[in-house]
């Protein structure tokens, strides 16, 4: 079964830098790649991200004209 790697990279918001996102992260985590069954599922996550968390405080640390969201194939063989 193919699966799909969701990889989103942004830069941070004017006057802010990446020690202001990891600090509003609650995890500390910065890097954003999810595995994922097919594309679609990739997709809707990614509109529920913005339309569900876009007003937290690690989404203010997001410069929004940067993100750029790319869905991979990934083939499995054996």
């Amino acid at each position: 079964m193919d699966h799909v790697l969701e990889i989103t990279t942004f830069a941070p918001a004017p006057g802010r830098t990446a020690a202001d996102f990891v600090a509003g992260n609650q995890d500390g985590t910065v890097v954003g790649i999810v595995a994922r069954d097919t594309a679609e599922q990739a997709m809707a996550a990614a509109r529920g991200i913005t339309t569900e968390t876009g007003g937290s405080s690690v989404h203010a640390t997001i410069g929004r004209r940067t993100v750029d969201r790319q869905v991979a194939r990934v083939a499995h063989t054996a």
